[in-house]
């Protein structure tokens, strides 16, 4: 039984997992950040002979805080994919997979966060809020200190200005933008409150992906691996996705419904445990997790409890109704 803090406390070992990488990225924080030794490269509370060489270190702190948000974000969407072949020949279930999705999850945001906030500092140190105005505006490092309005920046050609670097601040900080967007909604506060609303923003992280590759395009080789896996994930999910006519008994207050969904081929012991996705079009288009509680007759027993919104509308259309078609996804055991 897992006995560490309360927020890292997940299910099935994925607390161990996830601990471990956040410690792999903390030592590569703590080696650059705090003991980086160097002509010019020391820690940032080093004290340097003039302004100009502080502000560089404050500058190369803050490059090398987005390289650290690389190592969480190159591994962002293997967990995340509703089958995740790494983390089950690991051991770890589809809940434990979440849990380490959003340790790493976390961890990117943090990082990223440290990255924008360092370069807004020296910016700001440099030459005020118009400083930071011209870069948070510029296509790229390294440009004249002219703002470009956001219809010009499609046009700014980095290349010729910094072709070392073609680095975009404007769609960095776009990103950013959407990642803090996506994050706070993510918290458990949020998606208790509102599953719909998390789903939702939690649809942008395409356009967080757009915009990180547009702030640097060599972010889409760390990318990689959670491009195969979404791909793959993909094509298995729409391969076993399914309708079944599922039977449905609710409690007569309709605060709790049981739904028995088809499974055949599946022993009780394989499908308890495990997780199955519903969607009942009759109440919205989005579906929803659950975990199956037991199995009889060859079907998942699911326990659907009244939490509102999603919840509550299935509870009360099972009250009326005996059977209902819903599409599923899963097992995923």
């Amino acid at each position: 039984r897992y006995k560490g803090p309360r927020w890292a406390r997940v299910a099935d070992g994925a607390s161990r997992v996830g601990l471990i990488a956040l410690a792999l990225v903390f030592i590569r924080v703590v080696s650059l950040h705090v003991f980086a030794t160097g002509t010019n490269r020391k820690a940032v509370w080093t004290w340097h002979n003039n302004r100009a060489a502080r502000y560089d270190a404050l500058k190369w702190h803050a490059y090398q805080f987005g390289w650290d948000a690389m190592v969480p974000m190159a591994l962002l969407g293997v967990p995340a994919q509703q089958f995740s072949p790494p983390l089950r020949a690991l051991g770890l279930s589809h809940e434990a997979a979440m849990a380490f999705h959003r340790v790493l999850g976390r961890a990117t945001l943090i990082l990223a966060t440290l990255h924008v906030t360092l370069y807004l500092l020296v910016w700001g140190l440099e030459g005020g809020l118009e400083k930071i105005g011209d870069e948070a505006l510029s296509a790229c490092h390294g440009s004249a200190r002219v703002s470009h309005r956001p219809s010009e920046l499609f046009a700014h050609a980095c290349g010729a200005q910094a072709p070392s670097r073609n680095i975009s601040n404007f769609y960095g900080l776009l990103a950013w933008c959407v990642g803090v967007v996506v994050g706070v909604t993510s918290l458990y506060a949020v998606r208790r409150r509102s599953y719909a609303l998390f789903m939702v923003a939690h649809q942008l992280h395409w356009a967080w992906w757009f915009f990180v590759c547009l702030h640097w395009p060599g972010i889409l080789a760390f990318a990689a691996p959670s491009v195969v896996f979404i791909a793959a994930d993909s094509a298995r999910r729409r391969v076993a996705e399914r309708t079944a006519r599922c039977a449905v008994a609710a409690t007569g207050d309709a605060t709790m419904a049981t739904v028995l969904v088809p499974m055949p081929g599946y022993a009780e012991e394989q499908l308890t445990g495990g997780v199955v996705r519903l969607r009942c079009r009759d109440v919205s288009w989005m579906w929803h997790p659950f975990t199956i509680a037991g199995a009889a007759d060859g079907a998942a027993v699911v326990h659907v409890f009244d939490a509102g919104g999603w919840t509550r509308a299935l509870c009360r259309l099972a009250a009326r109704q005996p059977v209902l078609e819903l599409e599923v996804r899963g097992p995923l055991i």
